[in-house]
């Protein structure tokens, strides 16, 4: 993974208002602790050097709520929450350059992203290109899958599905989603605990990326219900 790729990839999961930490960090992209810190540092330079010059904006991006912990600033709690245009400015610009969602997903949100600004002539001039010229990597649609499965991490429970991997379709049953996160231009469920092993070509997973899962099917403690196909 490119050093750019990499710092979209954190922004994302900051934006999701998940808790990162920089040993994970470090773990995960095989990088040493001055190489987190500074993408750190970039990432907050680029959100603050976005801010109005008047200061109205939201601030500082990244907070750390304990030493090596990094999360978004939580100001848009209450209901009047917006988001400025500098603010949407960056989202669209990371969300055009993700490629995460296929383009009947993305175009919709990006256009209310649009939308929803003040000067929203400025945002569609500025992101005109990287919207029209937009590709989506995954085939089908992945929002309600999404949400599905934030659902049953919350609730505890379990799924069955079907998973395919290099044209080989294997089925795995009352496994309990833990997380998702979005690296490498995709979605992964995790499954179990980070200590187990993941060996994809031996047919053992503890990751498994969103797109390649069908017949999902969400347990609940009294029932089964066959949720997307």
């Amino acid at each position: 993974m490119g050093s750019q790729e990499r710092l979209m990839t954190i922004m994302w999961r900051l934006l999701a208002g998940q808790t990162l930490t920089k040993r994970d960090l470090m773990a995960e992209f095989g990088k040493d602790e001055s190489i987190i810190r500074r993408d750190i540092a970039v990432i907050k330079h680029s959100w603050q050097a976005a801010q109005p010059a008047d200061g109205a904006g939201e601030g500082t991006l990244i907070v750390s709520p304990a030493p090596g912990q990094y999360r978004m600033q939580q100001q848009l709690a209450g209901t009047n929450v917006h988001f400025d245009d500098s603010e949407l400015l960056a989202m669209l610009l990371i969300l055009t350059n993700s490629r995460a969602l296929n383009n009947s997903e993305m175009s919709p949100l990006l256009a209310k992203l649009v939308a929803s600004g003040q000067d929203h002539t400025l945002l569609d001039w500025v992101t005109k290109n990287d919207r029209v010229f937009y590709r989506g990597v995954p085939a089908r649609p992945l929002l309600d899958r999404l949400l599905t499965l934030g659902q049953t991490i919350r609730r505890h429970e379990t799924i069955t599905f079907t998973y395919t991997y290099e044209g080989q379709a294997q089925h795995f049953s009352a496994l309990t989603p833990t997380g998702l996160y979005f690296g490498d231009l995709f979605f992964y469920l995790v499954t179990g605990s980070d200590h187990q092993p993941d060996d994809p070509d031996r047919g053992t997973f503890t990751r498994f990326r969103i797109s390649r899962i069908s017949h999902l099917m969400v347990t609940p403690p009294q029932k089964s219900v066959y949720l997307i196909h």
